[in-house]
């Protein structure tokens, strides 16, 4: 592929995701809170992969239905948002790495609590591999 057509591909996607994401949290401005909760959640668990996104599947809890992740919301939006940006696409292997892997139990320990103070983030930041 075109290096040039793919950032311009990638130009004009962001440029759109920015586009949906601010018209929702127009029309709901407590939204853009939640929106950057969900981001939080998912980059201290397994790194910033999305795996916050994958629900469960059989037996095996997924993130977000861990416990600590239960009051999450916005999900609805972020699907609105996917199903809208894939809608002119088709089916094609990109490189991306979003995560395949999600287990609520990988959220206890790698989250701060709600009353952590600002030393809790940096300390599981540096204790806490992430996936290469």
């Amino acid at each position: 592929m075109d290096k040039d057509l793919c950032r311009t591909f990638i130009r004009r996607v962001v440029h759109k995701l920015g586009r949906l994401a601010w018209s929702k949290v127009a029309e709901n401005p407590a939204l853009g809170a939640k929106l950057l909760r969900v981001h939080y959640h998912d980059c201290f668990v397994r790194g910033c992969d999305a795996s916050i996104l994958l629900d469960t599947v059989g037996t095996v809890q997924s993130e977000k239905d861990a416990r600590p992740n239960l009051s999450l919301s916005g999900f609805d939006v972020i699907d609105d948002i996917k199903t809208q940006l894939k809608k002119p696409l088709w089916d094609v292997l990109t490189g991306r790495r979003d995560g395949t892997v999600s287990l609520a139990s990988d959220v206890n320990g790698n989250l701060p609590s709600p009353a952590s103070d600002f030393t809790t983030p940096a300390i599981i930041c540096q204790e806490t591999p992430r996936r290469q």
